[in-house]
């Protein structure tokens, strides 16, 4: 476990330092992206959180847990690199991972664990709700506000051990994150603004990041509709997130200064 939590977060220290200068090229984002997806295949069975044949849940296992946890973290930094290359989908991947964040964390919290948790664990729910705050809604995710109470819980929780938690609770409270996600006013279907069949081996990278059943959170259902290569139709108020710089928040002063960071 030690050896493989060490692994990842070099490779976590890797991606803030590219987005500490956020002009990360597109061969440094998949090249990324793919260490990440190799890093979580190498996990022995044992520190994987689904039977690999059956998809099943393996036992709980905390420290599995909490490594998911910041693979998933690492995701949506990777997804914040990646925007510019396919704004739609490495969005729709963060706010996957951080679906994905909230109901690990709920286990946790059901398990009665919080109390074994380190304060960097602060810095990870700050990242995980920063897509929920600015991308996410109820009709993209029908399990938002719940992932929203097992957040305040959590930090409410963790705040009676190490008292960052609170100033966290504070910032995400300041990002609106308890409110429902805005959009453009220009909405159409989400089709339109994914990538072309030609950068189909692009979509397959980001989407091996995710190797959940898709009953673990319904965000990875729809993230997983991309898959397809025909026009599925899907509800008119999905947004069209074609400005790779319409993410509406400052992610070097929340995500990559020096005081949360690595």
């Amino acid at each position: 476990m030690f050896c493989e939590f060490t692994s990842l977060c070099r490779l976590l220290r890797r991606i803030l330092e590219l987005g500490k200068t956020d002009k990360s090229s597109q061969d440094e984002v998949y090249s990324t992206l793919d260490e990440l997806v190799l890093w979580r295949q190498r996990l022995p069975s044992s520190l994987q959180l689904f039977d690999e044949s059956s998809m099943t849940r393996q036992a709980y296992n905390r420290l599995a847990v909490e490594m998911h946890i910041f693979y998933l973290v690492t995701t949506i930094l990777t997804s914040f690199l990646g925007r510019r290359d396919s704004p739609s989908l490495f969005n729709y991947s963060s706010m996957a991972a951080s679906a994905c964040i909230a109901r690990l964390y709920e286990e946790i919290l059901l398990h009665e664990d919080v109390k074994y948790l380190l304060p960097i664990h602060s810095w990870a729910h700050l990242v995980a709700a920063i897509p929920r705050a600015f991308g996410d809604s109820d009709i993209l995710n029908p399990d938002r506000a719940y992932e929203i109470q097992i957040s305040e819980q959590f930090l409410d929780m963790l705040s009676k051990k190490h008292t960052s938690a609170v100033a966290i609770r504070s910032r995400i409270n300041a990002l609106g994150g308890s409110n429902p996600g805005t959009f453009p006013p220009q909405a159409d279907n989400m089709w339109d603004s994914l990538p072309e069949p030609k950068q189909d081996d692009k979509k397959q990278r980001v989407l091996s990041l995710f190797h959940f059943p898709v009953k673990f959170c319904p965000m990875l259902d729809l993230l997983r509709s991309t898959e397809s290569l025909g026009r599925v139709p899907l509800p008119h108020s999905l947004p069209m997130d074609n400005n790779a710089d319409d993410w509406s928040v400052d992610w070097y002063s929340f995500l990559f200064d020096g005081a949360m960071s690595f």
